[in-house]
């Protein structure tokens, strides 16, 4: 489906870097692209997790900061609802983001002229709210791991826009296919069953978790790798189109360089003034998962059932009474004749 371009916004950042940002729709095309005017710090692009040290999902949005020129002037763009407008960031003529508009608006009027923010995702928050099945029927089987990830991420329908994701997970069982001709992704396969009546975000994030990876946008692409290795100049993985065909790719440059003050290290991102850095040892952990199916007791013979009872010996299967207690245990169908299950407990 076409995408047309309404507003645009260029500008240079103190650095001489060139980035163009584009609102675009389907309902074009039009006679004419309106340009936007910026405040002093027209954008913010922010990443966010769930916690502190480890989270499978890396969230991202970005802010935009305008000048309206007259009231209600975005008027068409927050109520249009979410995900209906695309923005693209480009860096240097290089796509360096892709989002949807979101619904949030923030005007202040403190100020002549008013200042508004916009808001955008890349959609992966989104996830929350979409439940992982086929059209209200749970998926069964097994599929790969990568099979599950791409039909979780086409659920949102912009994602479609981003061509490909990138995997750089490079942790292979002894048993499987060299890392040089498949991605390991494709050689994992998952009992679908597990994640019945549940969203697809939990689903990634379970997914993510068995390799300690992590999935988040950059250059408009999704990338998948495990933050462990981020301190290689050199990674090997492999890039799948919207066709799921994958081929080998090779990043000779860090996927994430984050600009921290006393580090010589140029980066486009940069870490927030006063934060902390924090080392963890690696721990090995397996988890085994085992479906012992549904039982109404864990305790054998709970009911105390009368044909699992020895009327000459007066035992009952799975218990003995202490030597030390003077209780006399009996069936309770040696009392009540009609009853089947129970115990009668005498002094």
């Amino acid at each position: 489906m076409a995408f047309y371009t309404k507003y645009q916004l260029e500008f240079y950042d103190d650095r001489g870097d060139y980035y163009k940002l584009s609102i675009i729709d389907r309902k074009g095309p039009y006679d004419e692209i309106v340009n936007l005017l910026a405040t002093d710090n027209p954008l913010i692009l922010e990443y966010h997790q769930d916690t502190n040290d480890y989270s499978p999902l890396v969230t991202s949005s970005l802010k935009i900061n305008l000048y309206t020129r007259r009231p209600l002037e975005f008027f068409d763009l927050y109520d249009a609802g979410e995900l209906n407008y695309l923005v693209q960031l480009e860096k240097n003529d290089s796509i360096f983001w892709l989002g949807f508009l979101m619904s949030d608006v923030r005007i202040n009027y403190d100020c002549e002229p008013a200042e508004v923010t916009l808001t955008a995702t890349d959609g992966l928050a989104y996830l929350k709210e979409i439940m992982f099945d086929d059209e209200g029927e749970s998926y069964t089987g097994y599929q790969s791991a990568w099979w599950i990830i791409n039909e979780i991420l086409l659920k949102v329908e912009h994602i479609s826009q981003y061509n490909y994701i990138r995997e750089f997970i490079n942790v292979y069982e002894r048993d499987m296919i060299s890392p040089a001709y498949y991605s390991m992704l494709d050689q994992v396969y998952v009992n679908l069953d597990l994640f019945s009546e549940k969203n697809c975000y939990y689903v990634l994030s379970e997914i993510l978790k068995t390799f300690n990876a992590t999935i988040f946008q950059k250059d408009g692409v999704f990338h998948i790798v495990r933050l462990t290795d981020l301190w290689q100049d050199e990674f090997e993985g492999f890039e799948f189109d919207g066709d799921a065909n994958e081929s080998k790719v090779s990043i000779t440059d860090n996927i994430l360089y984050i600009a921290r003050q006393g580090i010589d290290l140029p980066g486009d991102f940069l870490g927030i003034e006063n934060g902390t850095a924090e080392f963890l040892q690696p721990a090995s952990e397996v988890k085994i998962n085992f479906d012992y199916g549904n039982l109404p007791s864990w305790i054998r013979n709970y009911d105390f059932k009368a044909d699992r009872y020895d009327y000459i010996t007066s035992e009952i299967e799975e218990w003995m009474s202490s030597p030390a207690s003077d209780v006399v245990i009996n069936h309770i169908s040696t009392i009540v004749k009609e009853e089947e299950r129970g115990i009668a407990l005498r002094r």
